[in-house]
């Protein structure tokens, strides 16, 4: 065996351990994170299915909405756990959700501040880690978008932010428990955070699924409960609420719709983000040339399709 044959075998050898090292402490991570969820929250996470049935007073509205919100921050996590380089959107919503809510309730010194911060932190440790790398905060956007689900998020960017604008001034203004709870700044977050996902369903080309059925489910539920409990603080009334329930449910079965007719082509070209030697190593050994060929092969093509399945 030359020296040169050697050099490469040593090399190879670090690079898989280092992934397969990262790998493991990425699903460490989130494993352990998913742990925390469950015994920090467990009195907490079921009040988004029972605050529909049981009285829980003047919270009863942001009960639900919240939670629910921090639900889909633990499925983006749980999702992880297979085949992570195709969840590159989930991976980003744990991190999201708690990441404005932190801010919000530092700056309002807020008696709940520690828990969104413990899992800002998790969160940001899980983007870091991910096995996708860099490109998980890339955009990739397609090449062509059906104009039904893009007109749908044009046409919701005013009301929400009105919504949200209305709320995060009832938060700063307003002295009572639902803003010592940063219960205003959490409203004001999911009507934003409809319109990020309801964006990134339509111009992502990977993970479209996870954020299109993310913004379509919580405008439905924060519709639903607006039509349900039109009395309790921040409920968008009937009327509004109703609108929200349509608009959630028109804008899932768009994009369901507009990816399966192709209408959202994607670009074809691949960015590959890699040291030099690595780059080397591709180019000089056949054998590191054909494993690279299949590693874009199972990432580029099986995992996010050649019309970006979700």
């Amino acid at each position: 065996m030359t020296t040169n044959e050697e050099s490469r075998r040593e090399f190879g050898g670090r690079l898989s351990n280092r992934i397969s090292v990262r790998r493991g402490a990425f699903y460490t991570v989130v494993v352990g994170t998913l742990g925390l969820y469950a015994v920090l929250m467990r009195d907490l996470l079921p009040l988004a299915a029972t605050a529909w049935v049981v009285d829980t007073g003047s919270h009863r509205f942001h009960d639900l909405n919240l939670f629910a919100l921090i639900w889909i921050a633990i499925l983006g996590l749980a999702v992880q756990l297979y085949r992570p380089d195709r969840r590159v959107t989930a991976a980003i919503v744990p991190a999201l959700v708690m990441a404005p809510l932190a801010v919000v309730a530092i700056s309002t010194n807020s008696p709940i501040a520690t828990m969104p911060i413990l899992f800002t932190v998790l969160g940001v440790v899980v983007v870091a880690l991910h096995p996708a790398g860099r490109s998980i905060l890339k955009i990739r956007r397609v090449q062509s978008v059906d104009r039904v689900p893009s007109g749908l998020v044009s046409a919701a960017v005013v009301p929400l932010l009105v919504y949200a604008s209305d709320q995060v001034a009832k938060q700063y203004t307003v002295v009572d428990d639902h803003a010592a709870l940063v219960h205003y700044g959490s409203m004001a977050l999911i009507a934003v955070f409809v319109l990020v996902m309801g964006t990134s369903a339509v111009l992502r080309r990977r993970d479209w699924r996870f954020a299109a059925w993310t913004a379509g489910v919580l405008a439905v539920y924060l519709g639903a409960s607006s039509v349900a409990f039109p009395g309790l603080a921040s409920s968008a009334g009937p009327v509004w609420g109703s609108l929200a329930v349509g608009w959630g449910l028109g804008f899932v079965a768009a994009v369901e719709r507009g990816r399966d007719n192709g209408f959202m082509r994607v670009e074809s070209t691949i960015e590959i983000d890699a040291p030099i030697e690595t780059v080397w190593e591709v180019t000089t050994d056949p054998g590191t040339f054909v494993e690279g060929i299949n590693w874009v092969y199972e990432t580029w093509w099986e995992d996010d399709g050649p019309l970006g399945e979700g």
